[in-house]
């Protein structure tokens, strides 16, 4: 038996989230049987013929995972529309992992819906259906997940002002922590293990990357983060806005262990992608008179557009890192559409000292902000890439955060490392063979550093290397990790947030009044 994941007439955004996942898996082809696949993901387009080989595929106990407009299409079952802002797993369900999802689409919540609240009202159906079992989804997330639209939201803290940024309005990441969920639910309820490809080197549980923006930043701040990044031990991405950074760019040279990449020439958004390009020339002209080699892109003010994303693309840049796009989330290819590009998209956590600053938190808060979002992400398995700005200074709170990171033995990588190790990772095609307690792997072990994560219907988990062949009996099962739940008061990140407006009318003010200048 195949571990293979089959996907039917869905979008270029299904491809994406498997990649994503490292999950075995490949379009359905005209004519071949879903009985070689361990599951079926059924897009929004299904044709009558395809319904009905579903069908059959479930009463021969196969696992689907669909929109319920496909469900109800498949089984007359009812359906009711709505439209959805958040989805909110339940403390210890079975989705209790997903976290907090922003939708903001119109949605079809099917009959027997038994999963994920949205308001108050059930969103999902698990459940055996015919001599199978399915995961319902109110949503397409092939389509969702490309979704483009941004807006700024509020983010969780324990204080009664909330911080807040200009991101994707879609927590993507959110979305991709679904449908691995769905998945590996379908493929313990058949019986058989869910393998796919670890998001780290080796059995690490995290990576840290540390991430600055120069924005004006001076030889001062510059020199003291350097030397802070020599003390704690861990490397710095720096994304120079090269106008201000021109004179210091000798100190940027003899840098040791550190990254640079380009922010912009001049610290500006622009309307087209001319202009986008020419900045940026300038910006790359002025490193290379340096011998600075720049392989990493991130836009002004985190804002991402089709202007930046040709301008990334004509340059060749290795990754790029725009909240506005993702955040919060595993490294994935651009998509525009059903398109997909080289350049890869990074996402950071979007929360900064400065961001902190505004809403007068003080030194103290701040480092229990930044505490609370490193251990959360630890314990949730997901990337910390967090950003500062020189002139936000408050170093102590810098070092509190590394202090943690070292505790918590999290490898430390420069963010173009972690995006190179990536695009290996996207390179594998990962074939698995099953027989009995035997997964035969294709192609075998293509670096040390890639390995597998497997977890069982039983509630364990174990980490192994790549190899021709792999005898679950012989892993070392552990327990999987509970995710602490979510606050009780994380509703009131989507309530109004007063100070939102306010800060935007101050922002256009102050940039109406420095162009007149």
């Amino acid at each position: 038996m195949q571990l293979r994941v089959g996907i039917m007439g869905g979008s270029a955004g299904w491809s994406l989230l498997l990649q994503q996942e490292g999950i075995s898996f490949s379009i359905v082809q005209d004519g071949e049987r879903l009985q070689n696949f361990s599951a079926i993901i059924a897009g929004d387009d299904p044709t009558k013929n395809e319904l009905n080989e579903l069908r059959h595929y479930l009463d021969t106990g196969g696992g689907v995972l669909c929109s319920a407009r496909i469900f109800a299409e498949m089984s007359s079952i009812r359906i009711h529309e709505r439209y959805i802002r958040s989805l909110v797993p339940e403390p210890e369900s079975n989705f209790s992992t997903i976290g907090f999802v922003d939708v903001f689409s119109a949605c079809a919540i099917p009959a027997g819906a038994n999963a994920v609240l949205a308001d108050g009202e059930f969103a999902l159906r698990e459940s055996p259906f015919g001599g199978g079992y399915v995961v319902v989804l109110p949503f397409d997330a092939g389509r969702l997940i490309v979704d483009d639209r941004q807006s700024p939201k509020s983010f969780y803290a324990k204080t009664k002002r909330l911080p807040f940024e200009r991101v994707s309005l879609v927590s993507k990441g959110g979305v991709r922590k679904l449908i691995s969920r769905a998945l590996e639910i379908l493929h313990h309820r058949r019986g058989m293990p869910f393998i796919h490809l670890w998001y780290y080197p080796e059995d690490a549980r995290s990576v840290f990357s540390f991430r600055i923006d120069t924005d004006f930043g001076n030889d001062d701040a510059i020199e003291e983060l350097y030397d802070l990044s020599r003390t704690s031990g861990i490397p710095f991405t720096w994304f120079l806005d090269v106008e201000s950074q021109e004179p210091l760019l000798p100190f940027y040279e003899k840098m040791e262990g550190q990254e640079i990449g380009v922010h912009c020439y001049e610290h500006r958004q622009y309307d087209s992608a001319e202009k986008t390009i020419s900045d940026i020339e300038r910006a790359l002209k002025a490193l290379k008179r340096s011998h600075i080699e720049a392989r990493g892109f991130a836009a002004p003010y985190g804002q991402w557009n089709g202007a930046i994303h040709e301008a990334i693309a004509h340059y060749g840049f290795e990754y790029s890192s725009e909240f506005s796009y993702d955040y919060d989330n595993l490294p994935s290819m651009f998509s525009i559409g059903s398109a997909f590009y080289t350049a890869l998209q990074v996402p950071i956590h979007p929360v900064s000292i400065g961001t902190l600053r505004r809403q007068g938190f003080g030194v103290d808060h701040m480092g229990e902000y930044f505490k609370d979002i490193v251990e959360q992400k630890h314990s949730q398995r997901d990337p910390i890439i967090l950003y500062h700005h020189p002139k936000d200074k408050h170093v102590a709170v810098l070092e509190r955060v590394f202090s943690i990171v070292r505790q918590l033995k999290i490898p430390a990588m420069r963010m173009v490392d972690y995006a190179l190790w990536w695009k290996e990772r996207n390179a594998i095609s990962l074939r698995i063979e099953m027989e009995e307690t035997t997964c035969s792997v294709k192609p075998a072990l293509l670096t040390a550093t890639q390995w597998l994560h497997v977890t069982r219907e039983n509630g364990t988990e174990a980490f192994t290397p790549m190899t021709n062949a792999i005898d679950l009996n012989q892993l070392q099962w552990m327990p999987v990790p509970v995710v602490p739940s979510l606050p009780l008061d994380i509703h009131r990140i989507r309530r109004f947030n007063p100070w939102i407006p306010l800060q935007r009318t101050e922002d256009f003010l102050f940039k109406s009044f420095v162009h007149k200048l």
